[in-house]
């Protein structure tokens, strides 16, 4: 694994539990900006996740409020804005 490759998978979203042990090693040794690094990929997941826009926010296939989980074509999920 190289710093190139995380961070191509920290831009694509695409981090796996591995890619996350390698990176907390690599800030260990260096800057100790995991945590950092964590909520900021975080953010960036949760705003592409979609959104349930019915009345009150609960998605009917999977009942998730305001988060909708449903992995097929629902008329009702928009991205987080």
């Amino acid at each position: 694994m190289t710093y190139h490759e995380i961070t191509t998978k920290l831009k694509d979203l695409t981090m796996t539990p591995s890619d996350w042990s390698w990176l907390d090693n690599y800030c260990k040794s260096k800057s100790g900006t995991y945590h950092a690094l964590v909520e900021a990929y975080q953010a960036r997941e949760a705003s592409e996740l979609p959104v349930c826009d019915t009345e009150f926010g609960l998605c009917r296939f999977c009942g998730y409020e305001f988060k909708c989980g449903y992995k097929g074509f629902c008329g009702h999920q928009r991205k987080a804005s």
